[in-house]
C-alpha cells in the first residue's frame, strides 16, 4: 500500500499600509485668511487713559453689528481683561441703568456681553478697575457667520501717585546751601501728550523705552517699571525760568544710554531720592549733556550708603555737574566736565548757568575706574567736594586731569581743589594732575579728617601744581593729625608752588603724629618760591619723616626769605631717617639739577637728623670715610639751605658663575663672577675658604674682603693649592660699594660622572631588567643605536629593577643591551657591560589540517604540516627546524593525528599536533566536520513505526560518524536526518540527507517488500561407491545436505519445501533406476515414512512456527527428513556412475 506524504508549509503574509494623499494641502494661513478682521462694527472708546492705582476707568462699546444679516443669530461680545486690571460687575450693571447680562470668566479672563433676548445690548458701558502700574491692551471681539470681528485696541496706563512719591522724597532730601528749591506740580498731560508718550515706547524688550523729548524724558524718569532709558535723538528740556528742582521715582537700577545724542536739561535738576527701602544705582552713558542747575541735572540725594551714579563716556557743558551729597561716583572711559559761565543752547540762544562758586562733583565717594581718562575744570571752586569720610579712588593706568579757578567756592573747596576728609589712593599706572589758575590762591589738596591718608602706589603719580599766591589754609597739600604720606616704591609725589609772592602758607602742612613714607626708587619733590616767611614742609608735634634708597627726594625752596625753611618739625621731638643716599645741599636760591652744591655727602646711610621746630639739632650718619662722616654730622643743618637733594645710589648686583666637584674642571677650586666696578667680595659656605685679606671701603666696615672687582666688575678668586669644593656646599659671593651690598649663592654641583653601572643576565620573557648602579642614581637601558628602552631609580643600596615596557615584551633574543647611571646632578656615566638577551621562548605555530584517502602514503614534508609559524628569534629556516615525531594510522577511515615538533636554535622546542582526517568514498568534509554515510538496503518488514526510529535507523544501518574538525572530536550526536525523501516502508529507493555543522550527505536508502527464498543449498550429493548387495540396501549420502530458506515476507505465513527430479537416475548412456531415491521422514513417535522422489514434486519440509528469518532445513540421515538411496537388487549395474538434478520448490501457504 502506498502512502501519502503531506508537507505542511508555514505561508508568511505581509501586510503594507501605504500612506494616502487625497489632495495638495492649503497652508495654515491660506485657511486662516479671512478668519478675524478689524472692522468699524464694533467700537470702543474710553475718557481716561491714565488711570492711578485702584482707580475705575469706564470702557464704552458700541457694537453695530446687530444691523447685518447674521445667519445664525446674534452672538456675544467679548472682552479680553489683561492681569491688572479687574472687572467690577456691580459699577457694570449701574452704569447700563441696572441691565444684567454680563458674566465673567476668571480663568479666560474674559467678560461676556450677551445680546441674545428681546433687547441685545449693543451700546453700553463696562467698569475696569487698576490694580498695578503699566501698560494695558483692552480689545473686544465677535464671531458671527464664522467670521470674528474686532474693535479697535485701548491702552490704559496704570500709574502710582506720584505726588506723593514727591512728598516722601521731599522729606529726606537736605537743602543745598541757601537755596530754596523748587518743586514744579506734575501737570496734568493732554490727551495728545498720552499719545504721544505711548508712541515713544518702541519696541523695546520690557523695561526699555526710547527717549526723544521733554515728555518722553519725564515719562520715563518717572515710571519705576522702567530701567534703561534709550536717547534716541537731540533734545532740549523744556524748563522754565526758574531752576526746577522735579522729583522722580526711584528704582534698583537706571541706565541712561544716550547713544551719542545730546541733551541739553536747561535749568532741570533730576532728583531720585535714596533710602535702604529705595536704593538706586544710576548709569549715564555715551552722551553729552549741557545744564545751568547748580545742583546738576541729575542726582542721587537721601541716606548714605544706598545710591551710586557712573559716569561714562560722558562730556558735560554747564554748571556743576552733580550734588549727590549722599551717593558715591564712578568715573569710566572719557569724562569731561566743562564748567561755563553760559552756553549757547541748539535754538541759539545763550544760557547764563550757576556756576561760578561750584565744584565739579559733590559726592560721598569717588571711584575712577581702570583706563578711565577725566578732565574738569571750575570757575571759581575747587573740583571735589566730599562728605563723609569720602575717598577718592584712582585705579590702575586712571588719570586724573582737574584744574580749580578763582578763589571762593563751597565748603572746604574754598581751600583746596579736592577737599575730602578721607583718604586718597593712587594705584599702579594711576596720574592724579592737580593744577590751579595763576591768578588763584587755592592749594591742592585738603584731607582734614582724622588719620587721613595719601598712598601713591608703586607706578602711580601724584602731580600737584598751584600757580598762584597761595593765601592762609591754602596749602600745595593740607593733612590733618595723624595723617600720612605714603610714597611706595617707584612711585612719584610732586608738589610745585609757584608765583606765591610773598605768601606765607606752608606748602605742605601735616597736622601731629603725621608720618611721611618714601619707598625705594620712589620720588618725593616739592618746590616752592616767593619772598614771604614760610616753611616748605610743616608736620606737626611727633612727626616722622623717613625715606630710604629713594630715586629722588628734592626739597627746594627758591624763596629769598631769610627766615623760610625746608622742614619745620614741630616740637622737639620730630625725626627726618634717611639711609642710603647722595646728599646734596645748597644755600642759595635758584639751583637746578644736581650740580653745584654746596655740600655733598656721598655715600651716606644711616642718617638719623633731629629737629626742633625749624632747627636741625642733631645729624647722625654714617660714609666710607671719616672726612665725610663728620663733614655731615657737623653741617647738615636744613635750616642753613635752600635745598636739599637726596640722590639714589646705584644697587649692588653680583652674578656668580657655577661652581662643581669635579677635580678636572676649574670651576671646582676659582670662583668668578660680575659685580659692579670697583666693588669689594667676600666669599663663605666652605671651610676651604680662608679668610679674606683686602681691607674694607668703609671705615666703620672692619670686615677683610677676598677680592676687589676689577673696572669692568669681573672677579676671580681661586682657593689655595690641592683645596677642592664639595657636592652640596653653598657658596656665597657678597659685594659692598658705597654703603650698598649683594649676595649671590652658588650650590656646589656635583660634576663627578657615576661607575659604570653592571648590567644583569636577560632573557626574552623578562618582564625587568635589573642591575648595580650609583646609590639614587637614574638607570637608563639602551638598546642597539643608542635608542632608549626604559629607565628607573636605583635604590639607597645601589640596586635598581626597571621594568620593561609593555609594547617591548617579550625582547628579542639576541638584542645586546647597555646600562647608564646619571646621579642628580646630571652627570652620566659611561656604558655598562653589554648584555645578549638569551632566548628561552619556544616558538609557535598552528597546524595545517590533513585530509588523506584511506590508505594513501602520508607526507614527509613536516614543514608543510605547520602554519603561522612565529618565533622571536626569526622565523627563517636559519633559526626553525621540522621534524615529524608521530605517524598517522591512515589505514582506517576517521580522524587520527601526526605530530611535528618545531625547533629553534636555542633548542626551544614545541610539538604541534597535526589533526589528519582519513576517508573513503562515503565520507565528505568541510572546514568545521567530516561525515561518513553509507547506503543501505531495509526491508519493508523492517521499516520501524515511529520517525524517530526511522532517523535511528538511517544513522545506524547508514553507518553514520562524524568527526570535528579541526580537533577530531566525535560528534556523531551531532549528526541529524535533515530530509528523509520521503522514505516509508513503501518499496523503492529514497534519497536521504544527513547533516553536521553546515556539511551534508545523501544516503541511498532502498526499501524491499520481503521474499521467502532459498538463502543457499548443498551443491553436490553424493553418495560414493556402495557394493551391490542381493538385498535392499539404504545408503546414507557421504555428506550432509542442509536446505537454507530466508523468509523476509511483510506478512508470515506458512510455507513448505517440496522437491523432485529432473530425471529419474541414469547413467551417462541412458540406463535408468526408478523410485531409487527417497525421502524418509519421521513423526515425533518416531514412525519412519519414505516417499520415493521423482519427476513429481514430493513435500519434504512444512513450516507452520510463523517466525520470520533464515530456516536452516538439516536433511542428514539423524534428522526429521532426509534423502536416502533406496537400491534393490538387480536395479543398477555395477561400475556405473548414476546421477540426476534435484528441483527444490518453496510454496507459500499450506
Amino acid at each position: 500500500m502506498k502512502g501519502k506524504t503531506h508537507i505542511v508549509r508555514t505561508l508568511i503574509v505581509f501586510l503594507v499600509v501605504g500612506l494616502i494623499t487625497l489632495g495638495p494641502l492649503e497652508s495654515l494661513g491660506a485657511i486662516l485668511s479671512n478668519q478675524s478682521k478689524e472692522n468699524t462694527y464694533i467700537e470702543i472708546t474710553t475718557d481716561l487713559t491714565e488711570v492711578q492705582l485702584d482707580q475705575s476707568v469706564v470702557i464704552n462699546f458700541d457694537d453695530k453689528s446687530g444691523d447685518m444679516d447674521n445667519e445664525e443669530g446674534s452672538s456675544a461680545l467679548n472682552f479680553v481683561i489683561p492681569e491688572g486690571l479687574t472687572f467690577d460687575e456691580e459699577k457694570t450693571i449701574a452704569e447700563n441703568d441696572g441691565v444684567d447680562v454680563f458674566t465673567f470668566d476668571e480663568k479666560e479672563r474674559l467678560v461676556k456681553v450677551e445680546q441674545t433676548g428681546d433687547k441685545p445690548l449693543y451700546s453700553g458701558k463696562i467698569v475696569l478697575q487698576v490694580s498695578s502700574s503699566g501698560e494695558f491692551h483692552v480689545i473686544a471681539n465677535k464671531v458671527m457667520d464664522e467670521q470674528t470681528y474686532l474693535s479697535n485696541e485701548l491702552v490704559i496706563t496704570g500709574v502710582a501717585d506720584e505726588k506723593k512719591d514727591a512728598e516722601d522724597a521731599q522729606e529726606v532730601v537736605a537743602p543745598k546751601k541757601d537755596a530754596n528749591p523748587v518743586v514744579a506740580p506734575i501737570e496734568e498731560e493732554t490727551k495728545a501728550e498720552s499719545e504721544q508718550k505711548a508712541t515713544g515706547r518702541a519696541a523695546r524688550a520690557a523695561g526699555e523705552m526710547d527717549v526723544f523729548d521733554d515728555t518722553t524724558l519725564r515719562a520715563a524718569l518717572n515710571n519705576k517699571d522702567i530701567s534703561v532709558i534709550n536717547i534716541t535723538q537731540d533734545f532740549m528740556v523744556n524748563a522754565n525760568g526758574n531752576e526746577i528742582n522735579q522729583w522722580f521715582t526711584t528704582r534698583p537700577n537706571l541706565v541712561i544710554n544716550g547713544n551719542n545724542h545730546t541733551v541739553d536739561f536747561a535749568g532741570l535738576s533730576a532728583y531720585f531720592a535714596i533710602s535702604q527701602a529705595a536704593p538706586m544705582n544710576l548709569t549715564i552713558k555715551d552722551i553729552k549733556i549741557f545744564g545751568r542747575n547748580y545742583y546738576g541735572p541729575i542726582r542721587l540725594t537721601g541716606v548714605r550708603g544706598y545710591g551710586k551714579i557712573r559716569y561714562e563716556n560722558v562730556t558735560y557743558t554747564g554748571a556743576q555737574i552733580t550734588a549727590s551729597y549722599e551717593a558715591d561716583i564712578d568715573i569710566a572711559g572719557r569724562v569731561e566736565c566743562r564748567m561755563v559761565a553760559s552756553y549757547v543752547n541748539s535754538q541759539g540762544i545763550t544760557v547764563p548757568t550757576l556756576a561760578s562758586n561750584q565744584v565739579n562733583f559733590e559726592a560721598t565717594n569717588m571711584n575712577f575706574l581702570e583706563g578711565s581718562h577725566y578732565i574738569g575744570n571750575t570757575l571759581d571752586a575747587g573740583a571735589f567736594l566730599l562728605y563723609a569720610g569720602g575717598n577718592v579712588d584712582v585705579a590702575k593706568n586712571a588719570i586724573i586731569d582737574v584744574t580749580s579757578y578763582g578763589n571762593i567756592g563751597e565748603g572746604n573747596s574754598i581751600y583746596a581743589t579736592v577737599a575730602t576728609q578721607g583718604n586718597i589712593s593712587i594705584h599702579d599706572g594711576g596720574k592724579f594732575n592737580i593744577n590751579t589758575d595763576s591768578a588763584s590762591g587755592r592749594g591742592g589738596i585738603r584731607a582734614d579728617g582724622a588719620s587721613s591718608k595719601i598712598l601713591v602706589e608703586s607706578g602711580g603719580e601724584l602731580n600737584i601744581n598751584t600757580k598762584g599766591v597761595l593765601t592762609p589754609s591754602r596749602h600745595g597739600i593740607y593733612l590733618g593729625d595723624g595723617a600720612s604720606i605714603t610714597v611706595q616704591n617707584d612711585a612719584k609725589l610732586t608738589v610745585r608752588s609757584e608765583n606765591t609772592g610773598n605768601s606765607v602758607t606752608n606748602i605742605v602742612n601735616a597736622g601731629n603724629n603725621s608720618k611721611f613714607v618714601i619707598g625705594k626708587k620712589a620720588t618725593f619733590n616739592v618746590y616752592s618760591d616767593g619772598t614771604g616767611n614760610k616753611q616748605l614742609i610743616y608736620i606737626g608735634l611727633n612727626a616722622t619723616f623717613q625715606f630710604a634708597d629713594a630715586a629722588s627726594v628734592d626739597l627746594n625752596l627758591n624763596n629769598t626769605n631769610a627766615l623760610s625753611r625746608l622742614i619745620y618739625m614741630y616740637g622737639n621731638t620730630g625725626k627726618l631717617n634717611v639711609d642710603v643716599q647722595r646728599v646734596l645741599a645748597w644755600n642759595t636760591v635758584g639751583s637746578t639739577g644736581n650740580t653745584g652744591a654746596t655740600k655733598e655727602w656721598n655715600p651716606m646711610y644711616g642718617m638719623s637728623i633731629s629737629y626742633n621746630g625749624d632747627n636741625v639739632t642733631t645729624a647722625a650718619g654714617s660714609s666710607l670715610t671719616a672726612a665725610v662722616q663728620d663733614d655731615f654730622r657737623a653741617n647738615f643743618r636744613t635750616q642753613n639751605f635752600k635745598r636739599v637733594l637726596f640722590e639714589y645710589i646705584p644697587d649692588v648686583a653680583v652674578i656668580m658663575n657655577d661652581l662643581t666637584d669635579n677635580k678636572t674642571q676649574n670651576d671646582s677650586h676659582v670662583i668668578t663672577g660680575v659685580t659692579n666696578p670697583g666693588a669689594w667680595v667676600i666669599f663663605s659656605g666652605s671651610t676651604v675658604i680662608p679668610a679674606g685679606t683686602v681691607p674694607a671701603q668703609s671705615i666703620n666696615d672692619a670686615t677683610l674682603y677676598h677680592v676687589k672687582a676689577d673696572a669692568s666688575g669681573n672677579f676671580t678668586y681661586s682657593l689655595p693649592a690641592n683645596k677642592y669644593f664639595t657636592t652640596g656646599e653653598s657658596i656665597t659671593a657678597t659685594a659692598y660699594l658705597n654703603g650698598k651690598n649683594a649676595a649671590a649663592t652658588k650650590v656646589v654641583k656635583d660634576g663627578t660622572p657615576p661607575d659604570a653601572p653592571v648590567l644583569n643576565a636577560i632573557k626574552d620573557k623578562d618582564t625587568t631588567i635589573s642591575g648595580t648602579a650609583e646609590a639614587n642614581s637614574t638607570v637608563k637601558i639602551y638598546g642597539p643605536g643608542n635608542v632608549l628602552l626604559a629607565s628607573g631609580q636605583a635604590t639607597a643600596l645601589g640596586a635598581y629593577s626597571i621594568a620593561v615596557p609593555a609594547g617591548s615584551q617579550p625582547l628579542v633574543p639576541y638584542v645586546v643591551y647597555t646600562a647608564k647611571a646619571t646621579d642628580a646632578a646630571g652627570n652620566e656615566s659611561v656604558a655598562s657591560n653589554a648584555v645578549t638577551v638569551s632566548d628561552t621562548t619556544p616558538p609557535t605555530a598552528s597546524p595545517v589540517i590533513q585530509v588523506v584517502n584511506v590508505g594513501e602514503t602520508f607526507t614527509t614534508n613536516a614543514k608543510s604540516l605547520v602554519q603561522n609559524v612565529q618565533d622571536n628569534g626569526g622565523n627563517g629556516d636559519d633559526n626553525i627546524t621540522y621534524t615529524i615525531t608521530k605517524q598517522p594510522d591512515v589505514s582506517v577511515v576517521g580522524y587520527t593525528t601526526a605530530e611535528v615538533q618545531v625547533r629553534d636554535r636555542a633548542n626551544n622546542a614545541v610539538v604541534i599536533t597535526i589533526p589528519v582526517f582519513v576517508k573513503d568514498s562515503s565520507i565528505t568534509t568541510n572546514d568545521k566536520a567530516m561525515l561518513q554515510a553509507q547506503d543501505f538496503l531495509v526491508f519493508g518488514k523492517d521499516f520501524p513505526t515511529t520517525p524517530a526510529a526511522v532517523d535511528q535507523m538511517i544513522l545506524t544501518q547508514g553507518n553514520v560518524k562524524a568527526w570535528a574538525v579541526p580537533g577530531g572530536q566525535d560528534i556523531t550526536s551531532q549528526v541529524l536526518v535533515t530530509d528523509r525523501g520521503g522514505l516509508s516502508k513503501t518499496p523503492g529507493t529514497y534519497n536521504v540527507k544527513v547533516s553536521v555543522e553546515g556539511l551534508e550527505k545523501t544516503v541511498v536508502v532502498t526499501v524491499k517488500a520481503g521474499t521467502l527464498e532459498f538463502k543457499d543449498i548443498t551443491q553436490d550429493i553424493s553418495f560414493g561407491t556402495p557394493t551391490i548387495s542381493s538385498k535392499k540396501k539404504i545408503i546414507e549420502p557421504e555428506s550432509d545436505l542442509k536446505v537454507t530458506v530466508e523468509d523476509t515476507r511483510a506478512v508470515i505465513s506458512d510455507w513448505k519445501l517440496s522437491a523432485k527430479l529432473t530425471q529419474n537416475l541414469q547413467t551417462q548412456d541412458g540406463e535408468e533406476v526408478v523410485n531409487a531415491l527417497i525421502v524418509r521422514q519421521k513423526d515425533q513417535l518416531g514412525t519412519i515414512t519414505d516417499i520415493p522422489l521423482n519427476t513429481t514434486a514430493t513435500p519434504v519440509y512444512e513450516d507452520k512456527t510463523g517466525i520470520e528469518g533464515v530456516k536452516v532445513i538439516d536433511m542428514a540421515p539423524n534428522q526429521a527428513q532426509s534423502i536416502l538411496l533406496d537400491i534393490e537388487p538387480g536395479t543398477v549395474k555395477a561400475n556405473k556412475e548414476y546421477t540426476t538434478q534435484i528441483e527444490w520448490t518453496l510454496e507459500n501457504g499450506p
